[in-house]
């Protein structure tokens, strides 16, 4: 597929067309959903997924409009944030502070 210029918003943030320029963000993506993927990956904080710290999957609505046919979708992105442990080594260089 090719690339095609895509505006993603946050629903919550929609409110009118003017919404696309005050809100949106342009990406280059093959289809809506990939785009709308990449928005909340890159963009945390304008999709409201910063706003979400949990160990379970939580739904993301993104509105994506092609900008070149005006086409809009409603994307529903499910995240989930969690911490991995990769290591876990004592310091054996460490000296505790005296109590």
């Amino acid at each position: 597929m090719s690339m095609q210029r895509y505006i993603c918003i946050a629903e919550s943030l929609y409110e009118d067309k003017v919404s696309w320029l005050a809100f949106g963000i342009e990406l280059m993506n093959t289809n809506p959903s990939s785009a709308a993927w990449r928005f909340v990956e890159c963009c945390p904080k304008e999709s409201g997924a910063e706003d979400f710290i949990c160990d379970e999957a939580e739904p993301i609505p993104v509105l994506v409009k092609n900008a070149d046919t005006g086409e809009v979708v409603r994307v529903i992105v499910e995240i989930e944030w969690r911490i991995a442990v990769t290591e876990a080594v004592i310091d054996k260089s460490f000296t505790p502070p005296k109590e």
